[in-house]
């Protein structure tokens, strides 16, 4: 769907933001003293890592788009080989998990760097989004621990980038809020939400209620990342 379709602007403070829908910046327990407060997920958010389940939600959400010819309908990039993938990754300060390593091998980004792929968030490549993350790391906008993966005009949705290999990671929003909450329990979980997201018609209709409820089935215990009234 294209971007210009959507009667939407983008919020970028909890009071200003352009966006019809306003962020939520609650962090899990109140607000951290620390700007780059990572959040840690409770135990009861803790994901194995899936890759038939995961594999299945991003081809549920590649083939919506071409059932329906939106921009990214054209051609994927192709995934990464584990060669390319340790070569890429061998210049990060911290590891990704395998997860989201699965994700670039199944394709790298999409052709068209403006094209949504997850309600309105963009899939860049694993080239620019190491690029992404040297330079926002080097403005303060994240913390070395978090790895942009999705992005939208400045925002970003990171995973956490860890000393040690790990399987999954919660997911969480960024742009330039000072506090942080856990949205999504595992990359998996999120594209099996906005999988169901688009097929339920919940995207196309910006139906907060039911794109909440979706959300809430898939991710117990963590913040819709979007305020409903």
């Amino acid at each position: 769907m294209a971007r210009g379709s959507r009667n939407v602007r983008l919020d970028r403070s909890l009071g200003h933001w352009p966006f019809a829908l306003t962020l939520l910046g609650f962090g899990l327990a109140g607000c951290p003293q620390d700007p780059h407060d990572v959040p840690r997920a409770p135990t009861s958010m803790a994901q194995p890592f899936d890759s038939t389940a995961l594999r299945s939600a991003l081809e549920r959400i590649a083939g919506w788009h071409v059932i329906h010819k939106t921009q990214t309908a054209a051609p994927l990039r192709p995934g990464l080989s584990e060669s390319q993938l340790a070569q890429a990754l061998g210049r990060l300060p911290c590891e990704l998990p395998r997860e989201i390593r699965a994700v670039y091998a199944w394709h790298d980004g999409t052709e068209r760097v403006d094209a949504e792929f997850v309600w309105y968030h963009y899939f860049p490549n694993l080239e620019i989004s190491i690029r992404n993350y040297g330079r926002r790391t080097g403005s303060g906008l994240l913390h070395p621990d978090e790895f942009p993966v999705l992005e939208f005009e400045g925002e970003y949705y990171v995973v956490r980038c860890s000393k040690l290999l790990v399987d999954a990671s919660p997911v969480w929003l960024v742009h330039d809020n000072p506090e942080r909450s856990v949205n999504y329990v595992s990359f998996t979980a999120y594209m099996q939400t906005a999988a169901e997201w688009y097929e339920s018609g919940a995207a196309e209709a910006h139906d907060l209620h039911q794109l909440r409820a979706i959300h809430q089935r898939h991710n117990p215990g963590a913040q819709f990342p979007y305020a409903v009234e």
